[in-house]
């Protein structure tokens, strides 16, 4: 790297090199759920979400909705996260099934909100602080969220409005995937059947056949 630098200052290129100061130890594995326990776990316990051991904190089922809370890992040693609803009754392709999330340990999140920051799992960025202040600023938000979130009209409602804004574009699963098993939950078979050919075909595992025990999933409602 000196001789790259050299030849190119001697052929006239200006050269700026930058000082990358370590960050010290990346917290990872058990250490990282441990911190992750102490700093979220105050936050959310009042909300009546409890840690599962995971990277997820999950509420009691109540009209076959579980609140759930999940800290999400990104690349670069740094993590945001997402807090929304799991029901028992819309299933999520795994493999070549349908695999519906009825336990405290399958909940996982359906229709959800996520975080417009992150934060760092190095050592010298004080970790425990980061999270700390970012669930200060949020805490309110996403209390009002899940005080949104009773019934399952209440998640057609969200559902339906996350459908108009594109920052939700990217999210999954789809909004119309959920809003075809609501649908159908209330009754509107038909309205889930032409949400379904609204889904692309990420919603399916990109599998034609779970498309079809998708369709046959809502028309057995």
């Amino acid at each position: 790297m000196k001789n790259l630098i050299s030849e190119l200052k001697k052929m006239g290129i200006p050269v700026e090199v930058m000082e990358v100061k370590p960050k010290g130890e990346l917290i990872e594995g058990e250490r990282l759920k441990e911190i992750l326990n102490e700093t979220i776990t105050p936050f959310l316990s009042p909300l009546g979400l409890q840690w599962r051991g995971d990277y997820h904190w999950v509420g009691e089922s109540n009209n076959s909705i579980r609140k759930v809370f999940s800290y999400d890992l990104c690349k670069g040693g740094q993590g945001t996260f997402s807090w929304g609803i799991c029901t028992d009754f819309i299933p999520l392709p795994s493999g070549s099934r349908l695999v519906n999330s009825r336990t405290f340990k399958s909940a996982k999140l359906q229709l959800f909100e996520r975080a417009e920051c992150t934060t760092s799992h190095w050592e010298d960025d004080d970790i425990k602080g980061t999270i700390i202040k970012t669930l200060q600023d949020e805490i309110k938000k996403i209390e009002c969220w899940f005080n949104r979130v009773n019934t399952i009209e209440d998640i057609r409602k969200i559902a339906y409005e996350q459908l108009k804004d594109d920052k939700y574009c990217m999210h999954h699963p789809n909004q119309n995937y959920i809003l075809a098993f609501i649908e159908a939950k209330l009754g509107n078979i038909d309205i889930g059947l032409e949400l379904i050919e609204k889904c692309d075909s990420l919603s399916f595992n990109k599998k034609e056949s779970i498309k079809q025990l998708v369709i046959k999933k809502i028309k057995d409602n």
